[in-house]
């Protein structure tokens, strides 16, 4: 019985797996077939597409930009053509130094106001709260040469920065310093000129030191031959130590000068009337000259007569 059995279970298992290689080899089969027509017909509806559509694309491309120019060419007006307006000519302005058949000192001045440079000097000028008419020039044959000199006080600034300046010029109109200085200026007859010393720091007290210049007409420069200080005892009783000496001060002024040759020669001390008397030889009786100093605006400029 056994035996029967363990036939028919064999028997049946083999019915079995011969039911089951006989449905794997029909879905081998039927696969390969589905995805080929898959494929197939994808194949075909991607190549019939481009074949529908290229053409569309095409004539877009060939019939759209004309009808746009050709409305365009209907819709937008030609642009109008404005008129040009005239070129006007700018005037080119002109350096004072270079403006044509200007006489030197003039065209110094000019320089002078607009640039702040005369004859190759730089002078300068704080912008906080100066001004610059505010200083003064002056054309005057100061020297006795003959010839008239350019005299500018440029003082309307800072202490230090203040100057004043005799110009002469050559036949050629070209500038030249004759004298440069603190602008405390002092003009004589006889050509000599008394230059104040910028700072009265010593004891000169109502005395101002001062330097004397005297016209060297070789050279058509100015030189220094005197140095001149003070010793004022009223307001400087004592100095280092040193009590005034009243007995030099025969005067009784209260002052004493001590004069500084620029030659070497002994120095000069005297009292108020011994320095009178020395001034007197030197620069003579006359008063100081009263140059006519006018301010520098460019009126003034313009009327410069040299």
């Amino acid at each position: 019985m056994s035996n029967k059995i363990m036939l028919g279970i064999i028997i049946g298992m083999t019915i079995l797996f011969a039911i089951l290689c006989g449905l794997l080899v029909y879905l081998l089969n039927r696969e390969p077939s589905v995805t080929t027509m898959e494929n197939q017909s994808v194949s075909e509806s991607e190549t019939e597409r481009p074949e529908e559509s290229l053409p569309e694309e095409t004539a877009e491309s060939e019939t759209v930009p004309a009808e746009t120019t050709v409305t365009e060419a209907e819709t937008v007006p030609a642009p109008t053509e404005q008129p040009e307006a005239p070129v006007v000519e700018q005037p080119v302005p002109v350096k004072p130094t270079e403006a044509p058949n200007l006489p030197p000192f003039r065209a110094a001045l000019e320089s002078l106001y607009q640039n702040q440079t005369c004859a190759g000097e730089t002078y300068v000028l704080p912008e906080d709260f100066y001004y610059l008419e505010g200083n003064r020039f002056a054309i005057y044959d100061v020297d006795g040469d003959g010839g008239n000199e350019l005299i500018l006080l440029w003082e309307n600034t800072y202490t230090a920065s203040q100057i004043g300046t005799i110009f002469g010029k050559d036949s050629s109109g070209t500038l030249y310093v004759e004298l440069r200085e603190y602008p405390l200026l002092t003009f004589y007859s006889n050509h000599l000129i008394e230059a104040g010393i910028s700072h009265n720091q010593g004891y000169a007290g109502r005395f101002w030191p001062y330097t004397m210049y005297q016209h060297n007409a070789s050279t058509d420069q100015y030189e220094a031959v005197y140095d001149v200080g003070a010793w004022d005892g009223v307001e400087y009783p004592e100095v280092f130590g040193d009590p005034f000496p009243v007995e030099e001060d025969t005067c009784g002024m209260g002052i004493l000068y001590t004069i500084f040759p620029k030659d070497g020669s002994p120095k000069i001390e005297c009292d108020a009337v011994g320095y009178e008397d020395w001034h007197n030889a030197v620069v003579g009786t006359d008063p100081p000259l009263e140059l006519p100093f006018v301010y520098l605006t460019p009126e003034n400029i313009a009327a410069v007569n040299e």
